[in-house]
């Protein structure tokens, strides 16, 4: 008896420990914690990225005018000139190509991690200003805006498949550049719909312009999936008549203007040609369709479930509170999905479903695949907390007939149910510090019966009364299941999710695994060694000779093309002119290299081709 009572306390202990809330400042410590331990190794691993076959040839224009002439303006003239060259024979993603040509390469091959640390940082940075925006609308208090970030970044970053070729390859960095592009406008278009300052909105509604510019420049399938998606928003913001309503056509224009750009390029009919007839347009659409769902349910992972768990923890609360009128669910769920697939399309089109195999595809589609997928689970998570919110107060759910009074929803906080007002007491510090900070002003909704989400308009509270601003304080101090037991299942289901898939390509492992172990320094140093003896080669076949396979190659490095004999070749001239080029640099200076140099490399060349 006496040890099954002993059992049984255990028992409750354990429930006791594990059911407990999570404090504040532990979520805090721990979600900087994680997004340091995220970060730091892929940015130190850029140090280590080097560069590969397409990346020679397309700084080549620009690296000669800087080494010929030593001017910034001769350089980005021969970076324009590529891209021209490319624009006719190759395909019209021009900003792409722009932001191949012309990168600090161009400059000394010591330069060549400021590509993909730039690339790594803009989506980083996207990233956060978009879960600062979801922030700014919910009301997060900072712990929980944290937490939502790390693991919005864990599953958007460190689970990236491809990003191998996504961020560390030069030549396929705008892949991921378009899925920062995507996400900086989602997170502009909320700012503009929460309103703000004339100047603030000026300067969002130009880096709008900016990003929509080179999201619809950028490779085809974010380019065409971005302009479905802004689409669907101007729709919604024009119908609802939304603040962003402006900046979300002005994304619209810009996007699809640069996208027209692209797809009538003379180079897409002379690529074309030589990769195949293009598949009928419906077939595509069709087969697109299928592909989608096919990787969506392979994107459903543990880690994503795990991902699910902690955001339901986080955000059940906030929306529940938020007054926001979350109708039409399964409407939402069915435009999201179909602007994903529109992503799809260029791919399938132009290729086929082996056009989707590659680890830049995969990537740039993943980029926008995480991003729906959660705002879909925030979507219903988001209906689910109003259903029961009206079922406390008597009234219709979300998408229902609206009456008279039959929105729920007060004109001012003052009149407001009782759900939306602050309980002080009781009120963490930190919580009331951050209400107090963000100074937000009381809402009012507005239904818009046709649409899946209805209007947020912010209304300037009454100068003779305040009106008190909700918060997560009082008695709702954190989301009551947001609990250490849950904290262990999700870290649980992310080591699962790490043994379900190929472990160390995993960003998340490899970057820290190739740092510790030594195999990043090596592969640094004998590509280093290899630059060197194809430069000083006298001869073609002796350059040839010099690329030797590298031994051991990181997870986060894509092949120099060798596995390929017919790319050996070209392979081994690109490189003996780029890096013969910068020792001559090196030795003279730019624009200071003697006539003599440039015949020698020219003779050089010459006899490579005769």
């Amino acid at each position: 008896m006496q040890r099954e009572q002993r059992a049984a306390k255990r028992r409750a202990q354990v429930r006791a420990w594990l059911g407990k809330p999570l404090a504040a400042r532990g979520i805090t410590g721990v979600s900087l914690l994680w997004i340091a331990c995220l970060l730091v190794p892929l940015v130190l691993f850029c140090l280590h990225a080097q560069p590969l076959y397409d990346d020679f040839a397309h700084v080549k224009d620009a690296a000669d005018a800087w080494a010929r002439t030593g001017s910034l303006w001769a350089a980005w003239q021969g970076g324009l000139s590529r891209v021209a060259q490319l624009y006719s024979t190759w395909q019209g993603t021009y900003v792409a190509m722009l932001l191949s040509a012309f990168t600090p390469m161009v400059f000394s091959a010591k330069l060549f991690f400021v590509a993909p640390l730039c690339t790594l940082l803009l989506m980083v940075g996207a990233a956060w200003y978009l879960t600062r925006a979801l922030a700014a609308l919910l009301r997060l208090p900072r712990h929980l805006t944290l937490l939502a970030y790390a693991v919005f970044l864990t599953l958007w970053l460190g689970y990236l498949p491809g990003a191998r070729e996504a961020i560390y390859w030069q030549s396929g960095a705008p892949y991921g550049v378009s899925g920062a592009m995507l996400l900086l406008l989602a997170g502009l278009l909320l700012r503009l719909h929460l309103g703000g300052k004339p100047m603030r909105r000026a300067v969002r509604l130009g880096v709008i312009a900016v990003a929509g510019t080179v999201l619809g420049g950028c490779p085809y399938p974010l380019g065409l999936g971005g302009a479905v998606m802004l689409l669907l928003l101007a729709v919604w913001a024009w119908l609802a008549k939304s603040r962003a309503r402006g900046g979300a056509l002005l994304a619209l224009l810009c996007t699809c203007a640069s996208l027209a750009v692209v797809i009538l390029a003379p180079g897409n009919l002379v690529r074309q040609a030589r990769v195949g007839a293009a598949m009928h347009p419906l077939l595509a659409v069709l087969q697109s369709t299928v592909e989608m769902l096919e990787y969506s349910g392979g994107w459903i992972t543990p880690q994503l479930i795990a991902a699910a768990l902690l955001l339901a923890g986080v955000l059940w609360q906030p929306l529940k509170a938020s007054g926001l009128r979350f109708a039409r669910p399964l409407l939402f769920t069915v435009l999201s999905m179909g602007a994903l697939a529109a992503a799809f399309v260029p791919g399938v089109f132009a290729t086929g479903v082996e056009g989707l195999r590659v680890d830049r595809m995969v990537a740039t589609l993943y980029l926008m695949a995480i991003p729906v997928l959660l705002s879909n689970l925030c979507y219903w998570l988001g209906y689910a907390a109003a259903c029961q919110r009206m079922d406390a107060q008597g009234e219709p759910h979300p998408g229902g007939s609206p009456t008279a009074a039959g929105n729920g929803y007060a004109a001012t906080m003052a009149d407001a149910p009782a759900w939306q007002q602050t309980v002080a007491s009781g009120a963490s510090a930190e919580d009331g510090g951050m209400a107090a900070k963000r100074n937000h002003a009381p809402v009012r909704m507005e239904h818009a019966p046709s649409l899946p989400v209805q209007a947020l308009t912010v209304t300037p509270p009454a100068p003779t009364a305040p009106a008190v601003q909700p918060s997560l304080g009082g008695d709702m101090p954190r989301p009551p299941c947001l609990t250490r037991g849950l904290a262990l299942l999700c870290a649980g289901l992310a080591v699962w999710g790490l043994f379900a898939s190929a472990m160390m390509t995993v960003p998340l492992v490899a970057a820290p695994y190739s740092l510790v172990t030594g195999q990043a320094a090596r592969y640094r140093a004998q590509m280093d060694a290899r630059a060197q003896a194809v430069a000083s080669a006298p001869t073609h076949t002796a350059a040839m000779d010099a690329l030797t396979p590298i031994d051991n190659l990181p997870a986060l490095q894509r092949t120099d093309g060798l596995e390929y004999p017919p790319q050996r070749a070209p392979l081994a001239e690109g490189m003996h002119h780029y890096y013969r080029v910068q020792q001559l640099v090196q030795r003279y200076g730019a624009g200071h290299i003697p006539q003599t140099e440039w015949d020698a490399l020219a003779a050089w060349e010459a006899a490579a081709n005769p």
